[in-house]
């Protein structure tokens, strides 16, 4: 619930919202979000993992949506990589 509520500050009525955007970065909320993307987890045993991972890629998605001070910040974590997986930057 608390990365759907995180992606839901960074719009309103349907457009990006840059003070609330501005806030989750100042509050670096991204940093945590990164961090999370970066923990390893058993696929096995771990069902809501994937769930989590989208959300989590759709919140920095919506976090850089139409602003560029959070796309310079997220630039440097972002992997582009040939054999780069979903949940790594």
């Amino acid at each position: 619930q608390i990365m759907v509520r995180i992606k839901q500050l960074c719009y309103k009525d349907a457009k990006p919202d840059a003070m609330n955007q501005q806030l989750l970065r100042n509050m670096r909320v991204y940093e945590v979000v990164l961090e999370f993307l970066s923990i390893p987890y058993d696929k096995k045993n771990d069902s809501e993992m994937p769930k989590l991972i989208t959300l989590s890629h759709e919140f920095l998605r919506s976090f850089c949506k139409n602003n560029k001070k959070n796309q310079i910040r997220l630039h440097k974590f972002v992997s582009i990589e040939k054999d780069a997986k979903e949940g790594m930057f």
